[in-house]
């Protein structure tokens, strides 16, 4: 009978044991579920940006295609025209390194879980998970 006790006991520990870890992974895919939401968030910013972007470059478009008489005005445009092209090329740079550094940081992410995911594998798991969330 206390082999018994002792059995049941090992067994106990192991369960709580394997628990926690489950616990620890649900955490761990919790926590890359809003890092993906932070994600979509700012794809779906740098979408409305590109098209501002597209809409500057319409109206940069419509612009080139009046005809101005005056060269007053006509040098008024085309410094105007350089001002936009060199913001919107600043502002392309800028949504291109965001990107860079989002894509570098997801590698890093995807390199660790790969690892969690290793040693979990390694670990004995029962037939029957006790506690199961949904």
């Amino acid at each position: 009978i206390s082999l018994l006790f002792e059995e049941v006991g090992r067994l106990r520990t192991a369960i709580a044991n394997i628990q926690e870890s489950h616990n620890l992974q649900i955490q761990r895919l919790e926590d890359r579920l809003e890092e993906k939401r932070q994600h979509i968030v700012r794809l779906e910013s740098r979408i409305e940006k590109q098209q501002d972007f597209d809409d500057i470059k319409k109206e940069n478009s419509m612009l080139r295609s009046v005809d101005l008489s005056a060269s007053h005005e006509s040098k008024q445009f085309q410094e105007l025209l350089l001002e936009r092209t060199k913001a919107l090329a600043a502002q392309t740079e800028a949504i291109k390194s965001s990107s860079a550094t989002s894509e570098a940081g997801k590698r890093r992410r995807v390199a660790s879980d790969r690892k969690l995911i290793k040693l979990d594998s390694n670990s004995p798991i029962p037939n029957e998970t006790p506690g199961r969330l949904d």
